[in-house]
């Protein structure tokens, strides 16, 4: 149960600076702002300046800056808990067979018997008592069987829920680009190629909390629990019965940021033909960084080439065909992407598992 409402006011400006001069056939200057006033996330203004140089009939130049601010939507506040199976890269942090060989249950780890100590108190927390069995509490924990599965098994159960508490997410982007329209007549007269690099920067983005980030977190991973006590991150993990992973609590919250950029290319061309029209149109994106934190104190995680964050493709293409006539068209489209390495390899680049 909840709502949003927001009042707003705004403003757009577009302004010549220049015609019809030497390597400036038109010259303009947009200019926006909009102030908003949510109930959830208080007063918040957005703007933006672009540019757009038109050289010729067949150059225009186009590019500028944009402060965009975003206000949490009705599922991210209040969105009841709802259960997604989700990538867990390294294994399960508590169990012997652990990929993570820093950090965890791994012998590798000078703190593995405060590891222990810890994992064995989210157990019992799971199951509501301070002793519920003796295989997961030290010392038989680090000679525990490695869990119910013959292999590791790198999904969670993630339950992501509303956060009511949730501050806007604000992002800065900027983008150069031109357009080129082609100056020959006769079969490719109507082609044009634009192409548009992007940066975009995002700071206290909203999303889920990461499940293994939430365990890394708990377990001291990047020393955000030196003292390896029971903290906010622990208490989002349940474990099972038998000590096993259950689920992780993710609530959408305000994590540290994300940052992205890349070049955008479009080519569409169109050509009259018996009695009706061919259309070409082909789209390539070639992703130059993709990287998140869940807190500003932590490293970014790149996440390019890999199924991390939904899928960051190094490129991908999308290629349209289409003829119309009449009240009639046919069309054929084609997607391609490329190879691209698991999810895992964004925390584990030594990771042995395939995308």
């Amino acid at each position: 149960q909840g709502k949003t409402d927001v009042k707003e006011i705004y403003g757009e400006f577009l302004v010549p600076l220049l015609t019809d001069m030497p390597g400036i056939q038109e010259l303009n200057l947009e200019l926006g702002a909009r102030y908003s006033d949510y109930n959830t996330s208080g007063e918040i203004w957005t703007y933006k300046a672009l540019v757009d140089w038109t050289i010729n009939d067949n150059v225009r130049v186009r590019g500028g800056y944009q402060r965009a601010n975003r206000a949490p939507n009705v599922s991210e506040l209040f969105t009841g808990p709802t259960t997604s199976v989700v990538g867990f890269s390294g294994a399960d942090p508590c169990m012997v067979n652990t990929l993570n060989t820093t950090w965890g249950n791994h012998p590798n780890n000078p703190n593995r018997a405060k590891v222990i100590e810890l994992c064995s108190q989210i157990i019992n927390k799971s199951l509501g008592t301070t002793n519920a069995s003796t295989w997961h509490t030290a010392p038989n924990y680090p000679n525990a069987v490695v869990g119910p599965f013959p292999f590791v098994f790198q999904l969670e159960l993630a339950n992501i829920t509303g956060n009511k508490n949730l501050a806007n997410e604000e992002a800065d982007t900027y983008t150069l680009g031109v357009v080129l329209s082609s100056p020959f007549t006769g079969l490719f007269e109507n082609a044009t190629l634009a192409i548009d690099y992007y940066q975009v920067n995002i700071a206290d983005a909203i999303a889920p909390t990461d499940s293994f980030s939430v365990y890394a977190k708990c377990l001291n991973k990047d020393g955000a629990n030196p003292s390896y006590t029971f903290n906010e991150f622990c208490g989002l993990i349940t474990r099972d019965s038998d000590g096993y992973r259950a689920t992780v609590d993710t609530p959408y919250f305000n994590l540290g940021g994300l940052e992205t950029a890349g070049v955008d290319v479009q080519f569409n061309w169109g050509l009259e033909m018996a009695g009706g029209l061919l259309n070409v149109s082909s789209v390539f994106n070639y992703l130059d960084y993709y990287r998140d934190q869940q807190t500003i104190a932590d490293p970014f995680v790149e996440s390019t080439g890999t199924m991390r964050s939904g899928g960051q493709f190094d490129y991908r293409m999308l290629n349209t065909v289409n003829y119309l006539r009449d009240n009639w068209s046919l069309g054929v489209r084609h997607r391609f992407l490329p190879s691209i390495e698991n999810f895992a390899y964004a925390n584990n680049p030594n990771t042995t598992v395939q995308g």
